[in-house]
């Protein structure tokens, strides 16, 4: 039997507990990221799609009159946004 060369592993050789690149990738999308905008102009796009000065748009204009509203469709948006807030150290836009 010849010995391995390099680093390939056959995937029937592989650890299946160690997580892939896709696996690490939907774990990091899996929080604000992944969110769907559900409002205005970026309706439909998930919030790690829009850009920064969309997402502070959305912070400073909408975030403010949701919270207050306090309507359950919007409570996931309302959450993503407040973390993504914190993420940006509170910046005013």
């Amino acid at each position: 039997m010849k010995k391995p060369s390099g680093k390939y592993k056959r995937i029937r050789d592989r650890d299946t507990d160690a997580p892939t690149e896709q696996t690490e990738a939907k774990a990091e999308a899996s929080g604000w990221e992944s969110v769907i905008v559900h409002v205005g102009k970026y309706k439909g796009k998930k919030l790690g799609e829009v850009d920064e000065v969309g997402a502070g748009s959305l912070i400073s204009n909408w975030l403010p009159k949701a919270k207050a509203g306090g309507k359950t469709e919007d409570a996931a948006l309302v959450a993503a946004l407040t973390e993504l807030a914190d993420i940006l150290n509170g910046e005013d836009y």
